[in-house]
């Protein structure tokens, strides 16, 4: 999408890369998959009941929603193989707003789906600490609540897609991930934020236990506002991560967070190549919020990236640590590379650890 070359070249693509998020969230430039026209299985106006619609037809549909405001009043499980694609990320509008507050959850994906070319937001958790949330299996689960997309499948792809105001997530769950052009913001609020809950973020994948699980690619998107982390991989035990081309804005606690992850088998690892990062780790009650942090964790290389400096992300622009303490116990600290930055200023702590290189940043 953008290429980032000399420093003088990333700053003025800053401006260049808001402008191209701007232009992608107006709706004008609907993705491939709607482009194409004439591939809908079924068409669907907003009056008609989403859930119901979906539950009628065979997994591998392909649904084209109208113009206008679904309103969702109970969670959709998706088929494998179905595709949603709406009008466009300014015409097609997904409200998950009369969801119970303790059953907040909109989508919940299996095997491979697609979403494109729409709106959606909405998701809510409890407002205080005398409810929980409930688990699709009946059981409290304080960390169910508040999801546009709880990814229970192999993947979850959002294309040109807005997703924002959930009270914890954009996306979670164990399944891998692709976003591209998508727009996420002011995801996570107070609920999400409390100690024992923790996971307020545009994405948390957590728990990804199951070979083939885990993995995201993220490219040419904005990630920002939210009032925890921007993207957050914790335990992602088999994950490979391939985050470039996005700029990370303003994001309360870590734009990034790489936590208790790599070294568990050779493709276990993540690269954050030439993206922006800007004004993250407002959040002061956290601990030491910033750009991005490596939580104990292994292999994954950052290169190439720019940090606007000066102290605009927080307390660093990368923060590396290692506890060896943590359960369960994470292999040694190895193959965390950080180098060909431009920081302007923002420090990055945690060199000093056995098994980190960092080289050539300035």
């Amino acid at each position: 999408m953008i290429g980032f070359g000399s420093v003088p070249a990333r700053r003025a693509s800053i401006w260049l890369l808001i402008l191209v998020v701007s232009s992608a969230s107006s709706g004008l430039a609907p993705s491939a998959a709607r482009a194409g026209g004439g591939n809908c299985d079924v068409r669907v106006r907003p009056r008609a009941s989403l859930s119901r619609v979906m539950s009628r037809h065979d997994p591998g549909t392909t649904y084209c929603l109208a113009r206008g405001t679904f309103r969702v009043t109970g969670t959709i499980e998706t088929d494998n193989g179905d595709t949603v694609i709406g009008a466009g990320r300014n015409a097609t509008f997904i409200d998950g707003s009369r969801i119970p507050r303790t059953n907040g959850r909109i989508f919940i994906t299996q095997g491979h789906t697609m979403f494109a070319d729409l709106d959606i937001s909405g998701a809510r958790t409890p407002s205080n600490s005398s409810s929980d949330c409930i688990s699709t299996n009946g059981t409290v689960a304080p960390a169910s609540c508040g999801k546009a997309f709880v990814n229970n499948g192999e993947l979850l792809t959002l294309r040109s897609v807005d997703c924002h105001n959930n009270g914890g997530n954009c996306v979670s769950g164990a399944g891998s991930l692709v976003m591209d052009d998508v727009n996420c913001w002011k995801n996570g609020g107070a609920w999400s934020m409390t100690e024992g809950r923790a996971y307020a973020a545009c994405v948390k994948i957590a728990a990804a236990y199951t070979a083939g699980n885990g993995s995201l690619t993220l490219t040419n998107s904005y990630i920002h506002d939210q009032r925890g982390n921007g993207i957050w991989c914790d335990h992602c035990k088999y994950g490979s991560w391939d985050i470039h081309d996005n700029l990370f804005e303003h994001n309360g606690n870590h734009a990034i967070q790489w936590e208790m992850s790599g070294g568990w088998t050779e493709a276990d690892r993540a690269r954050v190549r030439n993206n922006i990062f800007r004004n993250n780790g407002w959040q002061t009650d956290r601990t030491g919020p910033g750009g991005i942090i490596v939580s104990t964790a292994n292999d994954i290389v950052i290169e190439g990236n720019t940090f606007d400096g000066q102290g605009a992300n927080g307390a660093y622009a990368v923060y590396i640590l290692f506890g060896a303490g943590r359960n369960p116990p994470q292999p040694d600290a190895r193959g965390v590379i950080v180098q060909d930055n431009t920081l302007n200023g923002d420090p990055i702590v945690g060199c000093e650890i056995a098994g980190t290189t960092c080289n050539n940043n300035s």
